[in-house]
């Protein structure tokens, strides 16, 4: 066993002594050293970028890695060290060879849902986090296609998503289902969590949607015994609780159990820069073996029993919250670290971080591409090469007069002195964290969170603290389980503070910066599937016209919203269709409405008024003809017409609003039929009624879009919403933009003209 341990210490640990004489090789070059000193560096740029080749990623990126690459294998072949180069392009090339296999598999199994078709699938789960729909990561067994009576096939290696409502799955399950295999769709609006490109890294291009029940074919075995201590472990933790902040913070911390990510908690964190205290991640499984550890000491237990204990205890706790990747890695790591320290080698962390990232990419070469994997490796990276440097920054705040003798100290000085330097540390670190996640958080989330720094340090502590009460009440909890209430309560208070102070650090100036550039002075008129409309104009303070159906506004249109960061004082309702107002009770939750005008305040519909009367009164404003909404600088909206209230049908009593946008006018006509086109040109006059751009969408129950029409109307460009477009002739010279093909659609104005583009396609 020991020579086994120095065998694997000896690539990313180095030795406590200095090498034996006999040992020593040929000198190295100064440029070389560091290299030679850290010698699994150069592989992982080797194997970084063969997985980034074989992914065919952007050729910017190749290039960057590319010039790394060579320039470390230039140094290490003038130093003479030319086996370690091949190895380097050996592994490269192993890693390329099983990253183009997996991205092969994974095209052939498209040719299941070319077309889509029935299948009758045997499956094993191996990811039970159910999302909004139900969904879960699943491994094709057996498969058989009902429409041609085939055979079953066995394709092991191949991954889908399966949907199926109403049934709880969980990791491990076999089961037998009969559903529609297709790709899996696009998301067709912007800031939408992606779907297909987070199932494409998990394996999975296609999606089972289960038309029959599921049949449970075998159990997940000692996977449901960890599902349901979990459970009973959140019930423990947050027994006695009335509060339901600390309800929700115990739970996040303790087991990665997290609120609605559109939750005002989540939003408190995610401004704070302190998210990451609510994903079960390397820091979580730290801060436990951590605290097993200095329980371990204290009870004069012997070295490797510590660290052979703290082991078993992170990776239970890893199991306990779903294995997840991240607890997975930091697993990885500290088997690594834990490894080396058993064998009296003081371990080389940047190694051992190098190692681990060997394993897992070859383990999934997908892991590369996964938001949490860069921030995990990001993040300890930074700590590694830039705390000391951090520490000489900070070292001031520790610092004591020079001509000073430490024994002239008295007790509440040495305190003092003791505080501050764990602060300093405790900075350094924070700050090189910062570093290391700033440009990953501002890509992946157009968030930046300067304040994270000062709130880090009190948040860990936060974490810490109720990390270690949440094993107190669970120990007490098994004696008599009343036992654990006063331990929750601590805890709870804890965990109060936590929320306050990530609070207030939101609300600092300049403590957080959100990327704008998404959807200030731009005009985003959302793919509304269900055959409503929803227009974000950002201008002002934000204005919605029209917000969709509650089940839109819950599935896609409050994310975008709040991952945009885009602000909302303003809602206008052009009409008493539920598809068009129906999320605006919610939107009043979610957002400090200034007003809400509507076309009419009397409709004869029931729903219709119960949803204005949940407004404040102080919020409804009636609109009218020829009323403007000044929104900046040469930006207005204009009412240019309004349906009758004694009008038969809802799409008839409209209202039609041109955006006057730097001399380009934008008619947003909503549904509005033919009748209501003739009503409009039989009463403006000639001139009110030209425009630019139109918008509109398909009237279900009236022809529209006359070639009369458009030719009063002049406009350049039409951009049609939904899916059903009339079948008419447009006038020569029109740009016709169908959402259907281009998904959300965003209006920008681009020297002194208004430009489309498409979230799918421009």
């Amino acid at each position: 066993m020991r020579i086994g341990c120095r065998a694997v210490n000896t690539l990313f640990s180095y030795r406590s002594e200095p090498p034996l004489a006999s040992n020593r090789r040929m000198p190295v070059r100064p440029a070389a050293k560091w290299w030679v000193l850290y010698p699994l560096a150069p592989a992982v740029i080797a194997v970084a970028l063969a997985v980034l080749l074989a992914d065919h990623s952007p050729a910017l990126v190749v290039a960057g890695v590319s010039i790394c690459l060579l320039v470390v294998l230039a140094i290490l072949l003038a130093s003479g060290r030319y086996w370690r180069c091949i190895c380097y392009l050996s592994v490269a090339l192993l890693v390329w060879t099983l990253h183009t296999a997996r991205i092969a598999e994974q095209s052939r199994s498209l040719e299941l849902a070319e077309p889509p078709a029935e299948y009758l699938s045997e499956l094993r789960i191996v990811d039970d986090a159910a999302g909004p729909r139900a969904s879960y990561l699943a491994e094709i067994v057996a498969i058989r296609r009902l429409e041609k009576s085939a055979e079953w096939l066995e394709m092991t290696t191949v991954r889908l998503v399966l949907i199926v409502p109403g049934h709880e799955l969980r990791w491990g399950q076999r089961v037998q289902v009969q559903g529609i295999i297709e790709q899996i769709p696009s998301e067709r609006n912007p800031a939408v969590f992606d779907r297909k490109k987070w199932n494409h890294r998990r394996g999975a291009d296609i999606q089972l949607v289960a038309t029959a029940p599921a049949e449970i074919l075998s159990s997940a075995g000692w996977r449901d015994y960890l599902t349901q201590l979990r459970i009973r472990i959140k019930n423990q933790l947050t027994l006695g609780l009335d509060d339901e902040v600390s309800a929700a913070v115990i739970p996040a911390i303790a087991l990665g159990i997290k609120p609605p990510a559109t939750s005002e908690l989540m939003q408190v964190f995610r401004h704070s820069g302190a998210l990451h205290v609510f994903a079960v991640s390397g820091l979580h499984v730290a801060l436990v073996g951590l605290i097993v550890s200095v329980v371990l000491r204290w009870l004069r237990m012997p070295r490797w029993a510590i660290l052979l204990l703290s082991l078993i205890v992170m990776v239970l706790y890893a199991g306990l919250t779903g294995f997840r990747p991240p607890a997975v890695r930091a697993c990885l790591m500290a088997f690594l670290v834990i490894l080396a320290l058993m064998s009296r080698y003081r371990p080389a962390l940047l190694n051992g971080l190098c190692a681990s990232f060997l394993i897992v990419v070859l383990w999934d070469s997908h892991q590369l591409f996964m938001p949490g994997f860069q921030l995990s490796y990001g993040v300890l990276l930074a700590i590694i090469l830039s705390a000391s440097w951090w520490k000489k920054v900070y070292a001031p705040l520790a610092a004591i007069d020079e001509f000073m003798p430490r024994s002239l100290l008295d007790r509440w000085q040495l305190a003092s002195l003791y505080c501050r330097r764990k602060m300093a540390d405790a900075l350094a670190v924070s700050s090189a964290a910062w570093l290391g996640s700033s440009p990953l958080t501002w890509v992946h989330f157009g968030i930046l969170t300067p304040v994270s720094i000062l709130i880090s340090v009190p948040l860990l502590l936060c974490a810490f603290l109720i990390l270690a009460l949440s094993m107190v009440s669970l120990f007490v909890g098994m004696i008599w389980s009343p036992l654990s209430i006063p331990v929750n309560h601590v805890n709870g208070l804890i965990a109060s503070g936590a929320k306050g102070s990530a609070e207030l650090a939101s609300k600092l100036p300049a403590g957080h910066f959100k990327d704008t550039s998404s959807w200030k002075n731009k005009v985003i008129i959302y793919d509304v599937a269900d055959g409503g409309q929803a227009i974000y104009l950002g201008f002002g303070g934000g204005v919605l016209l029209d917000v969709g159906s509650e089940y839109f506004y819950r599935s896609q249109l409050r994310q975008s919203l709040f991952q945009l960061g885009a602000p909302v004082d303003s809602v206008i309702i052009s009409h008493a269709d539920i598809n068009h107002y129906g999320a605006l009770p919610l939107i009043a939750e979610d957002f400090p409405l200034q007003q809400v005008m509507v076309a009419h305040r009397q409709a004869e519909n029931y729903l219709y008024q119960q949803c204005l009367d949940q407004l404040d009164a102080r919020q409804l404003k009636l609109s009218g003809r020829g009323m403007v909404l000044p929104l900046g600088e040469g930006i207005q909206l204009e009412i240019i017409y309004l349906g009758g209230s004694d009008w038969p049908r809802a799409d008839e009593q409209m209202m039609v609003v041109v955006l006057h946008w730097h001399g380009e006018k934008v008619m947003i006509l909503s549904d509005v039929g033919m009748v209501t086109e003739r009503a409009m040109m039989s009463s403006q006059p000639a001139g009110k009624l030209q425009a630019d751009v139109i918008v509109r969408e398909q009237n279900r129950w009236d022809l529209q879009g006359s070639e009369v029409f458009y030719q009063a109307v002049g406009a350049e460009q039409l951009i049609l919403q939904g899916d059903r477009q009339p079948a008419r002739n447009f006038p020569a010279g029109m740009a016709v933009w169908q959402q259907s093909q281009l998904g959300a659609v965003t209006l920008q104005m681009i020297d002194g003209k208004v430009t489309v583009s498409g979230h799918l396609s421009d």
